[in-house]
């Protein structure tokens, strides 16, 4: 088995947003979790979220797979300047 066998990357805010300074907005977000929890419906098995950074660490994130038993493994943003800051 391969490691990427089974694992979807998501983006909390999965559409360009401009240069990576750019922090999504508070509607973006929102904009986001709906269209994760539309996705959701498509993932019934999911076990296993890891959650990177701030904004996807935030409980209504992953809320819209409250109807799963999840293992939720926060860690920090996939960013070099976030890597950094350990």
């Amino acid at each position: 088995m391969r490691l990427h066998t089974g694992v979807l990357s998501w983006n909390i805010v999965p559409w360009y947003l401009g240069a990576a300074s750019v922090k999504p907005s508070k509607d973006e977000v929102a904009s986001g979790v709906a269209e994760l929890r539309h996705l959701s419906r498509y993932l019934p098995k999911v076990e296993v979220v890891i959650t990177g950074g701030r904004y996807a660490q935030n409980v209504s994130h992953i809320a819209a797979f409250t109807s799963n038993e999840l293992t939720v493994i926060p860690t920090w943003h996939p960013s070099p300047p976030a890597a950094r800051q350990a």
